[in-house]
């Protein structure tokens, strides 16, 4: 039988999951005035398990467990005690860990997570996670993750992972023996991992894919847009009575949902997906151009997964489509209290996030990109007093400065995208000016720096134009110290652009000069 105290420590780590799929982190500021980044599920991993609780104690294979892959893995430290002892200590602790005792917002799997953390390390697990506030979930925004969580934990209680928990006076059902492929910490691996937490923390993320707006809350939306039909119909206002579905429209929206939810809708060459997604477009057309703004919401959010799909960004950048016109003008200006209709704020950060999906294809991108009142409108999005709206343009900025630095001045649309990185790099310096100025978040100026040092990298003549702006990026660092990285970045590539231009232009005066001395000679 193992000792307490093994001879071996073990690596200690925490799985998080967002039960939100990113929702709470898009909607939190408008619905709640705050920001929370995530609806939090955890399970601790040791001795090559993952111990998390849900209908009881409960373990399994690492990210094998019904909440699926981990948006972040926490490294907590190392752990002396050996397996058999950790199992001793859960039987002990089996009593207040029960199903009937889980409570969604007292007792829950991250309460067990940090109890068991601080028995094997000596601490616990980040407050963020246990200090979630149980009024978030009695909130609008609760209200909408809830069925979610609710589904979450029916499968927990149901046994949904391999191995579930017996109770009553039946023995806890724990792994026999530590897994073949259980993580033992050494010293030189933990001076290694903290010092890469401290480079991590110390310098920004590179970037060189789209940014996404993708979930799989297709469902979700759909109920919405069904219950703001509903409403609709019972509508005094005859006028909103004949905009609620008909039951045809309802049938289209039924099947591009369920295209889309099957395990295959990712792929972009899926016929049936594409058949559903194209026989629905015409009703968002209607729904986009028809609905009030105050029911547009549900609508935004489905088409922003539609939207992923190549045949539906085509249709969207088609120049006689109004579609794209009624989704800017969500985020063209913000919200004034002037008495009128006001865009909600939930709807512009999910309008945004359309334009951030529509870049992801080439062909529709340069046309996008060449599209300056997109372009303006994406600037007046960046000067709303709400970070997460910031967030999200900044992300349509930087997919459009990767869009742009594959175009091709071959081609009519790409050459007029290449042209609009002058544009684009104008309203991009005078946003980063701004947001600095008011202490934006880290994040937002790093999107936009690094799409602007993306649309110099494309166009050379953009440099000249920040030159004439008298565009300086040192201010960035001064206020985000770890930004300082990108901005000596964007600093090279900039005197490598002002360097092509001055030898650009030697060499075109050299060529006047020899045109002049040719017609010398032939005087």
């Amino acid at each position: 039988k193992e000792s307490t105290m093994s001879t071996k420590r073990y690596k200690v780590t925490l799985h998080l999951y967002d039960l939100s799929q990113g929702m709470a982190k898009a909607l939190s500021p408008s619905l709640l005035g705050k920001q929370i980044d995530g609806i939090w599920h955890t399970g601790l991993v040791v001795y090559g398990y993952e111990y998390f609780y849900g209908g009881g104690i409960q373990y399994d294979l690492p990210a094998r467990t019904p909440a699926g892959q981990p948006t972040q893995v926490i490294e907590l430290g190392a752990t002396e005690i050996g397996q058999q002892a950790f199992h001793d200590y859960l039987h002990s602790i089996a009593g207040e860990f029960t199903p009937e005792k889980y409570s969604l917002l007292r007792h829950n799997c991250n309460n067990f997570c940090d109890v068991v953390a601080r028995f094997l390390t000596g601490k616990g697990i980040p407050s963020f996670i246990t200090g979630l506030p149980e009024e978030a979930l009695n909130t609008p925004l609760g209200a909408m993750f809830r069925p979610f969580i609710e589904q979450m934990e029916q499968q927990m209680k149901a046994g949904a992972a391999q191995h579930m928990v017996p109770w009553g006076n039946a023995a806890l059902d724990l792994p026999r023996g530590v897994h073949e492929h259980a993580a033992v910490a050494t010293d030189e691996e933990e001076r290694k991992t903290a010092q890469l937490k401290q480079q991590q923390q110390q310098q920004p993320a590179k970037q060189s894919k789209m940014v996404l707006s993708s979930d799989k809350k297709h469902k979700s939306f759909h109920a919405l847009i069904k219950a703001a039909s509903r409403k609709l119909r019972r509508s005094a206002d005859a006028d909103h009575a004949e905009l609620a579905l008909s039951t045809d429209e309802e049938a289209v929206l039924a099947s591009v949902v369920k295209a889309l939810s099957s395990g295959n809708s990712n792929n972009n060459n899926n016929g049936d997906a594409d058949a559903a997604v194209r026989a629905s477009l015409p009703l968002f057309d209607r729904l986009m151009q028809q609905w009030p703004i105050e029911h547009l919401f549900a609508v935004v959010g489905l088409f922003r997964l539609v939207v992923l799909r190549r045949v539906a960004a085509m249709h969207v950048v088609e120049p006689e489509n109004a579609a794209l016109a009624r989704i800017v003008s969500l985020f063209k200006s913000p919200p004034q209290d002037d008495g009128g209709t006001k865009v909600p704020k939930m709807a512009a950060v999910l309008a945004l996030c359309t334009l951030a999906n529509l870049f992801q294809f080439s062909d529709a991108a340069v046309r996008m990109a060449a599209h300056e009142d997109v372009v303006d409108a994406v600037a007046g999005a960046l000067t709303w007093d709400i970070d997460e709206v910031r967030m999200t343009a900044a992300t349509v900025v930087f997919n459009m400065s990767l869009a742009v630095s594959d175009a091709s001045a071959d081609d009519a649309h790409g050459e007029r995208a290449l042209e609009s990185c002058v544009h684009a790099a104008s309203m991009v310096a005078n946003a980063l000016v701004s947001n600095t100025a008011v202490g934006a978040n880290a994040q937002v100026c790093e999107r936009l720096l690094a799409a602007l040092t993306r649309f110099v990298r494309a166009n050379e003549e953009t440099a000249m134009i920040l030159d004439a702006l008298e565009f300086d990026a040192a201010p960035i660092a001064a206020k985000h110290a770890k930004l300082k990285p990108l901005v000596d970045a964007f600093a090279e590539v900039m005197n490598k652009a002002r360097q092509a231009m001055n030898e650009e232009s030697e060499e075109e005066e050299e060529e006047e000069e020899e045109d002049g001395n040719e017609v010398d000679v032939v005087d």
